[in-house]
């Protein structure tokens, strides 16, 4: 409650009881989990977020993923730009607020009713111009389509990550992959270069990464060998070398993924050297192939005038 600043403190039953019966009006929703009340999330008539979990569920990327749902509903049906603020101080709400998309705007003087008090507040702004933009890095292939991904993806996203044989072969992700961790990864990428879901008739199958001059990429099981991984490592490397200019790039893959090594080299990759390095999710050591592909080398590949 020292976090919030309109409930009364002490917290009466009354008070609940008025608060549900005006949860419309303020656009309140509950957010549930494993059949528990976990907390609430809101987007009032003027277009303010706000939010509460309970503590018992603090530190598991749940208020990022329900926030960042009801950010996402409220921009695809239309909504205008977005408010909210956290009290200074309030670490976990700030970085709730950051991974959304917010930026800072200003610091308010406010009244709190629980701390009888008046506080400072970082207010928060999240323009639907920039929640857009954040989505615009999006491109198609002739059967996937790839966009940036967001908070609602996690569920499915941890779906995909949680098959062993695609995740002992990836170089970052731990093994079983935690709830926060996903999350985390689950929203747009804020660094140089992009990371996108890949998705099959709306279906999430894959990710493919284009940061700081490294790419990655994951498909789920039922599309290897059906040509997909070429056709998304095409995509993607078109996309980024037209849209974050680089010299090169690199990727490295594990020695034991002959099939990931092939379709490098069908790209165009050229391969540099090998290493020993730690397996995230293997937890041993295990060779790693290192490979590099010039934006010159690329372009040399593609067609006359598609460049």
């Amino acid at each position: 409650m020292r976090w919030l600043t309109t409930p009364p403190w002490p917290y009466a039953l009354t008070d609940a009881e008025w608060f549900i019966g005006d949860s419309t009006s303020v656009g309140a929703m509950v957010i549930e989990c494993a059949g528990q009340v976990a907390g609430i999330v809101s987007i009032n008539a003027d277009g303010d977020l706000g939010y509460w979990l309970a503590r018992a569920f603090h530190g598991h990327g749940y208020m990022t993923e329900a926030a960042g749902t009801l950010v996402a509903r409220h921009f695809a049906s239309g909504g205008g730009d977005l408010t909210s603020g956290y009290l200074l101080g309030n670490g976990p709400s700030c970085n709730v607020l950051t991974k959304i998309g917010f930026s800072n705007n200003h610091v308010e003087r406010s009244p709190s009713r629980p701390l009888n008090a008046d506080v400072d507040i970082q207010r928060m702004v999240l323009t639907s111009a920039a929640y857009h933009a954040a989505l615009q890095w999006e491109a198609r292939s002739a059967r996937l389509t790839c966009r940036p991904m967001q908070a609602a993806d996690a569920d499915a996203l941890h779906t995909l990550h949680s098959d062993w044989a695609i995740v002992r072969q990836l170089g970052s992700w731990p093994w079983p992959p935690e709830h926060d961790f996903v999350t985390l990864r689950a929203r747009p990428y804020g660094g140089d270069g992009f990371v996108w879901g890949v998705f099959l008739a709306g279906k999430l199958v894959g990710t493919f990464g284009f940061t700081d001059g490294v790419i990655g990429y994951s498909l789920t099981q039922d599309l290897w060998g059906q040509g997909f991984g070429t056709e998304l490592l095409a995509t993607g490397l078109d996309h980024g070398f037209r849209n974050h200019p680089r010299a090169e790039v690199t990727a490295s893959v594990w020695c034991d993924n002959p099939a990931s090594q092939a379709l490098l080299r069908r790209m165009g990759f050229r391969w540099v050297e090998q290493t020993v390095e730690m397996s995230k999710a293997r937890k041993v050591e295990v060779g790693l192939e290192h490979f590099t592909l010039t934006h010159a080398d690329w372009l040399a590949r593609q067609p006359a005038g598609s460049a």
